[in-house]
C-alpha cells in the first residue's frame, strides 16, 4: 500500500528486491491511498516513487503477506 503524505503527485513506481532485480513498474491514481501487489513472499523490497514534479524518493520497505 503506499500512501503519498505529500503534496505532490506520484507519476510512477518501481519495486526491486535486496538484489536490485527489478519486480514491478507501474503508475498511481491521483489519490491518497493506492494499494498494489508487489510479490508472493513477506521481506524487504526497495520502492523507487518518481513524482510528477520531477522528485525521485526511494524507501526499503518491509511487506508481509
Amino acid at each position: 500500500m503506499f500512501v503519498n503524505r505529500g503534496k505532490e503527485t506520484i507519476k510512477e513506481y518501481v519495486a526491486y528486491d535486496l538484489m536490485g532485480r527489478e519486480l514491478h513498474r507501474g503508475t498511481l491514481p491521483n489519490s491518497t491511498v493506492n494499494k498494489v501487489t508487489i510479490g508472493d513472499v513477506s521481506g524487504y523490497y526497495i520502492v523507487k516513487v518518481t513524482t510528477k514534479e520531477g522528485r525521485i524518493y526511494n524507501e526499503k520497505v518491509y511487506i508481509t503477506k
